[in-house]
């Protein structure tokens, strides 16, 4: 479930309002991190968003997905609606909805740009969205019970054939579910999809390569 700031509109979202070019996660998210949304604009009740960082959160801003229909968020409502970061994992808040190794590889090809055929417009954010909640095990019929069942979504995300895990891809890569909850109260709001992308080796490599020519110089 989806909330537009302003009107309420209840969302199936996976969800928000896509950048133009997605953006990765830098570093790790992690429990205690605080986050805002905006850039939701799509026309199924959902669609990607963008979360963005709130102190003493370190990630940079990325496009994510609401992974389960149930929930709450208030999206493109500025940094006044608030969320904290409650649990980090491979489940959403509802045990039966463990991340699917599809929705992995639907989010992941989608961070990459690597997604065969994704264009940034409504009908292909909606079918991805619609593709996100099916792969995580949200039925139609709970779709519908939820009010964000959108049959054009089903055809254009079957006709895409993003319903098919490439045989290449095992596990979940680097993406997690980060359960979040409202900032001003204990109440549970959403679940999002994210990259646990950690700080490229090479980095490490080179601040290691600096602090030995740094003992050099001193010797």
């Amino acid at each position: 479930m989806f909330t537009h700031a302003g009107s309420r509109i209840v969302l199936l979202v996976l969800v928000g309002g896509l950048l133009l070019s997605a953006t990765p996660s830098m570093g790790s998210i992690v429990v205690g991190d605080r986050m805002y949304f905006g850039d939701w604009n799509t026309s199924l009740n959902g669609g990607p968003f963008t979360a963005y960082a709130i102190n003493p959160s370190t990630f940079a801003s990325f496009t994510t997905f609401c992974a389960l229909s149930e929930g709450t968020l208030y999206v493109n409502g500025g940094a006044g609606y608030r969320y904290e970061v409650t649990n980090v994992g491979l489940a959403g808040t509802n045990p039966s909805y463990a991340l699917a190794e599809h929705t992995a590889w639907l989010y992941s090809s989608f961070m990459t740009g690597s997604l065969s055929g994704y264009v940034n417009n409504k009908a292909h954010n909606d079918a991805l969205q619609y593709g996100v909640w099916n792969s995580m095990g949200q039925t139609d019929a709970i779709l519908q019970a939820d009010g964000n069942f959108n049959a054009n979504a089903k055809a254009a995300y079957l006709t895409y054939g993003w319903n098919q895990t490439p045989a290449s891809w095992t596990g979940y890569g680097n993406v997690k579910i980060a359960q979040l909850r409202y900032l001003n109260n204990t109440t549970p709001a959403q679940d999002i999809l994210f990259e646990d992308v950690p700080e490229p080796t090479t980095m490490s490599l080179l601040a290691l390569g600096g602090l030995a020519m740094l003992r050099r110089r001193k010797k």
